[in-house]
């Protein structure tokens, strides 16, 4: 500790005072009454309150009353030192009564420390020896060193060298160095040491703190467990969430795709509505071939095949006319010139012949050529009853069809049902086994 600045708001003689010291010895000098004795009671008064420490109660010295100004309103100050590295403010009441006379802050940034501080057990306020690690007695009997105590003579060293060897508080602001030794030799034989053999409480208490070290060490290893249980769990808890997101994930996707497939089962049986409501139509315009028989398709094959033939006959006789022609002909080119022919006969030649080819064309071909008609009709009927039995044969496919779909897709929504109640089971059995491993 290094004492910086005091600042005396009113104490003794003194009134709105600052003194400000130097980094060394600083050497305060003056007259007698003067105020030195004051500024060292000053910076007593600051760091412990002139409360008497040997007291159980809160007791003040007579100094309390001996320093306290008259006529003034304030009693008090503050003391700015250097301790750890950090200069603080210790700014004391010292009127009788003040519910809280001790704040302690930072002096750079004003923050307050004051309860941060450990509380005297017996004055209740903030121990600011302990703070300093500088007791009251230690101080009063080594650092805090008066004219009056000292004297003016020959034993001034001796006096000085008994008390900066009495570091302990002891019931005497006077200790003296072979006291001391005969209270710590004293103080040794009751502790005892760390024989073996010893009962005494050093001993005893060497033997706990084996006992607590071996505790420490069994509750570090078990703790040490439990993080490592911890760590598992926590790392279980976040794959088991990410298997939630996933399930969740999945239940969605499932949804969607259900949803999807419903539409599109509702677009096929539409359309397959619509294609049985047209085949249904189609049906009802062949109402007049659905009793059509076997053995009339078989007719139908032989005047097809008897058609075909007379028309081949037609052919053949439409040959056999033009042959004729070309044969009568060369017959007429043939005949010699000088040959006379009756103009009557060639006629009548020609009249019988005509007469015949009439006659074998009304006999003949006028028949054929009106069967060849009339199975030409037939033909184009049973064409449009067989395309009809075609168009059935496709309308029934395709109903069969239909009922096969319907069918797979009423199978395959009990697959995604199954589906779905293996994957909710899954996650019960992981949200089981979470909650087993957490308790």
């Amino acid at each position: 500790m290094i004492i910086k600045t005091l600042h005396i708001e009113g104490f003794g003689k003194f009134t709105q005072k600052t003194i400000d010291f130097s980094t060394g010895l600083n050497l305060i000098e003056g007259l007698n009454e003067s105020g030195k004795s004051t500024i060292h009671a000053f910076i007593e008064a600051m760091l412990y309150g002139f409360i008497d420490p040997l007291k159980s109660r809160k007791t003040l010295l007579d100094k309390h009353q001996k320093y306290a100004p008259k006529n003034q309103t304030h009693y008090g100050g503050a003391l700015i030192i250097a301790h750890q590295g950090k200069d603080y403010r210790i700014t004391r009441n010292l009127k009788k009564g003040v519910k809280n006379p001790v704040e302690i802050t930072l002096e750079n940034t004003g923050e307050t420390i004051t309860d941060t501080l450990d509380i005297h057990p017996e004055h209740k306020l903030p121990d600011i020896g302990k703070w300093l690690d500088l007791p009251y007695l230690v101080y009063v009997n080594t650092l805090s060193v008066s004219q009056d105590e000292l004297g003016l003579n020959a034993n001034l060293e001796n006096d000085l060298i008994s008390r900066l060897q009495s570091l302990d508080a002891t019931a005497s602001l006077s200790l003296d160095t072979n006291r001391a030794l005969k209270e710590l030799e004293k103080q040794r034989n009751a502790i005892g040491t760390d024989h073996p053999s010893s009962k005494k409480p050093y001993k005893e208490t060497l033997d706990q703190l084996a006992r607590l070290s071996d505790e420490r060490r069994r509750l570090i290893e078990n703790h040490e467990a439990r993080l490592h249980d911890k760590a598992v769990l926590e790392e279980k808890k976040e794959h088991l969430k990410e298997k939630e997101v996933t399930l969740q994930r999945l239940n969605t996707h499932l949804a969607q795709q259900e949803n999807q497939r419903r539409r599109d089962r509702f677009k096929k049986i539409a359309t397959l509505h619509e294609t049985l409501m047209q085949n249904e139509k189609a049906l009802n315009a062949l109402a007049d071939v659905k009793d059509f028989k076997t053995e009339d398709l078989e007719h139908y094959r032989e005047a097809i095949f008897y058609l075909e033939q007379t028309t081949l006959q037609g052919e053949r006789i439409e040959t056999k006319k033009t042959q004729l022609n070309e044969k009568y002909r060369e017959l007429m080119a043939s005949l010699p010139q000088e040959t006379p022919v009756s103009l009557d006969t060639l006629e009548a030649d020609i009249k019988a012949y005509q007469k015949q080819q009439s006659i074998y064309h009304e006999t003949t071909y006028e028949s054929l050529k009106k069967q060849y008609e009339t199975w030409k009709k037939k033909q184009a009927k049973y064409t449009r009853k067989l395309q009809r039995l075609a168009t059935l044969k496709k309308l029934k496919k395709r109903y069969l069809i239909t009922l096969f779909v319907i069918v797979y897709a009423t199978l395959g929504k009990a697959f995604i049902d199954f589906k779905k109640k293996r994957l909710i089971a899954k996650y019960a059995t992981l949200e089981t086994a979470y909650q087993k491993q957490e308790a």
